[in-house]
């Protein structure tokens, strides 16, 4: 059997209609599709693990890679999804931006000095010589990139498990044939993402749109490598806020449509409930339910730190407000609220990562 899991960070359910390569390939989005968590550090522990209340460090618990007799392969973008926190674990072919070197001068730099004064000359230093030349590094690794290393991983297998991890459109967004340099770009991002009010909102969701478009037209090599029998999910991690109640990117506290509704679109998956959560990813590759993640369910959860939060295909309930999804009767959120209370939300926060990694994120000053 051959099993695929395309996992697009940050990426908006409604920006699903900027890639055409995907749809032409796979149709339209399911629309009930929900993140379990507000960001990468809470989503995947949860994800692989099959667990509500998953740790960040994965290592200690086994994952559903090791359900797999097939050769597998894991390919991740993010240095917040890699080895340091077990991710590696049970994987034929394990890659990540810690295990190839990816790491920037800046990167660089915060390995080899201590947090302080020097650091921040240094840091800020190179920050300042990107933006006076042409030289500016690209955020992250590209999507065409990954799904090389991904064919010359599979040419000789017959049977196969791949997860593909890819960072675009993940904020600073820089695409590239824009208007703007790279550090532009990226100055433009970063601004919206340290400020309720940036100062160019439009061209932020231009550069988003741009990135969302640029990763589709890279996927429509891997679509073209990808048979007909081939079992295919493509999804997301969480979404992204622009502008949204004057919020933007994927604040680890904030519980919103826009970053907890994510596409879900498949090949050769029956889908049978109303609603599916970013935690079922194994119970459909091993075709039946798999400790908390379900082929069929009527409500999921999410949750980040200690908030948490339910939906069904009405409604999406917190703990402090209620989101109307469609024409549902009221007194349904009033017994999705009485579910929530007795949930265990994980704990992991968007700062559960090494503050290295969550430097090289962004999450982090410096």
């Amino acid at each position: 059997m051959k099993r695929l899991v395309v996992i697009v960070d940050s990426l908006r359910l409604d920006h699903y209609d900027y890639m055409p390569a995907t749809q032409d390939r796979f149709g339209e989005s399911h629309d009930r599709a929900f993140a379990v968590a507000t960001a990468t550090a809470g989503a995947f522990p949860q994800m692989m693990s099959g667990r509500y209340d998953a740790q960040h460090d994965v290592g200690d618990t086994d994952t559903w890679m090791h359900e797999i007799d097939d050769p597998t392969c894991f390919i991740t973008t993010n240095r917040l999804v890699s080895e340091r926190y077990g991710y590696d674990d049970g994987v034929t072919h394990f890659s990540s931006p810690i295990s190839r070197g990816d790491e920037s001068v800046k990167d660089r730099i915060a390995e080899r000095v201590p947090q302080g004064t020097v650091y921040e000359v240094l840091a800020k230093a190179w920050s300042f010589w990107q933006k006076a030349t042409s030289d500016t590094e690209k955020s992250f690794r590209t999507a065409e990139s990954v799904i090389k290393e991904f064919r010359d991983w599979k040419q000789d297998k017959q049977d196969w498990c791949a997860v593909l991890h890819l960072m675009e459109p993940h904020h600073p967004y820089d695409p590239e044939n824009i208007d703007h340099s790279r550090a532009e770009a990226q100055a433009i991002s970063r601004d919206a993402i340290a400020t309720e009010t940036p100062s160019r909102p439009n061209d932020v969701r231009e550069l988003y749109k741009h990135e969302v478009k640029e990763v589709d037209a890279q996927l429509e090599e891997l679509w073209d490598i990808i048979d007909d029998e081939t079992q295919v999910i493509f999804t997301a991690d969480h979404g992204e806020m622009l502008g949204e109640d004057g919020i933007w990117g994927h604040p680890g506290q904030t519980f919103h449509p826009s970053i907890l509704r994510i596409p879900w679109v498949t090949q050769n998956v029956e889908l049978k409930g109303d609603v599916v959560s970013f935690i079922d990813i194994p119970a459909f590759l091993l075709r039946q339910d798999w400790r908390e993640a379900r082929l069929e369910r009527e409500v999921a959860y999410a949750s980040m730190g200690e908030m948490k939060c339910i939906f069904d295909k009405d409604w999406m309930v917190t703990e402090d407000d209620t989101f109307r999804l469609s024409d549902g009767d009221k007194s349904r959120a009033d017994e999705l609220r009485s579910r929530l209370e007795r949930f265990d939300p994980s704990g992991i926060s968007k700062q559960s990562g090494t503050r290295e990694d969550l430097r090289a994120l962004g999450y982090l000053d410096g």
